[in-house]
């Protein structure tokens, strides 16, 4: 691959990730009151985890198992 080529992969596989932090991030908001009511996080934690994810140069990988 050349130079160009990866510089190029790189740029789309960032704004991919861009996509799916958006969709996280509209996900959460939806369901803000619900999970605040469950109990299962607290509001400064899910302030600060919109804010991560509101932060290009923030990156999470994750294992992902499904049954």
């Amino acid at each position: 691959m050349t130079g160009y080529a990866l510089h190029n992969s790189w740029n789309k596989a960032k704004r991919r990730l861009a996509e799916v932090a958006e969709f996280f991030v509209l996900t959460a908001e939806q369901m803000r009151e619900r999970m605040l009511e469950s109990g299962a996080i607290d509001s400064d934690t899910m302030d600060h985890a919109r804010g991560l994810l509101s932060n290009p140069s923030f990156w999470a990988l994750a294992a992902v198992k499904s049954a």
